[in-house]
């Protein structure tokens, strides 16, 4: 026998924004992504439907999808919604102590941010003891062939969907130093991977300096990046190679934190 109470409740349920929220909650349990007909079938609602709903949320930014395998993931906007909604995320509550770390040994304004689509997001800043120093906005959005962060998304990506993102960026020269090639940014993602972290050697501002190195979670799948900014007229090679390796270990400071095993082996704080 059913409850009146509950078939009542029932009445004010939206269908399509539950369908919304079931396609959400089940894409999240799948991280590499699911086509159209496997996310349908799991859900229980027709094809159509579920096309309709990934279209939708894709246009709005909360999914993406990858051009050879055509499986939709989840993308980073609801990080950012969250972070708006609460102020700190899981991941600024355990980076934070680290993230001021950093800044104390390099007295350099040091960001941690996310991908969100095609751009990358600031979600914090802890600014530097120097006077003069770079800052932005919380919230600010980088473009990722031309920032140290942005490489390191770019760098873990799936092939297909890094490929598909690459695709759409038009590499317009904004300094001596940006990479206007798809061919050589390319082989300098391969060099991220296999160092560990990412160089932007003024290559959006001429006279910024960055480095950056990637945080994974509990899943080791790449959420977060953390990065150090200096003028030019601090930032020597030298100072670089230095500060390559605080980072590095910072972030590998937060992914354990995280949980993540992707790292195997932890600095100290």
């Amino acid at each position: 026998m059913s409850n009146s109470n509950d078939e009542n409740t029932h009445n004010y349920i939206v269908p399509n924004l539950d369908r919304a929220l079931s396609v959400l909650e089940t894409l999240s349990r799948y991280p590499k992504g699911l086509g159209v007909t496997s996310l349908a079938k799991i859900i229980g609602i027709p094809k159509n439907s579920a096309f309709r709903i990934l279209y939708t949320l894709e246009k709005r930014g909360y999914v993406e999808q990858s051009s050879q395998r055509k499986l939709y993931r989840l993308t980073y906007k609801i990080l950012t919604l969250a972070h708006s909604a609460f102020g700190e995320t899981p991941i600024l509550e355990r980076a934070l102590p680290i993230l001021h770390s950093l800044r104390n040994k390099t007295r350099e304004t040091v960001m941690l941010g996310v991908r969100n689509g095609d751009v990358g997001v600031v979600l914090e800043q802890i600014p530097a003891l120097e006077p003069i120093k770079f800052s932005v906005s919380v919230g600010y959005q980088f473009q990722l062939y031309t920032a140290a962060p942005g490489k390191v998304f770019l760098a873990w990506l799936p092939n297909d969907i890094r490929d598909d993102l690459l695709s759409r960026i038009s590499f317009q020269k904004l300094t001596a130093t940006t990479i206007t090639s798809q061919t050589a940014f390319l082989a300098e993602l391969r060099q991220v991977r296999e160092q560990g972290f990412a160089l932007d050697r003024g290559e959006e501002v001429a006279d910024l300096r960055c480095v950056a190195a990637p945080i994974f979670d509990y899943r080791n799948q790449l959420v977060a990046a953390v990065w150090v900014n200096a003028p030019a007229f601090r930032a020597s090679d030298r100072f670089l190679d230095n500060v390559s390796g605080l980072v590095v270990k910072a972030a590998k400071n937060i992914s354990d934190r995280l949980g993540s095993g992707y790292l195997s082996d932890t600095a100290e704080d």
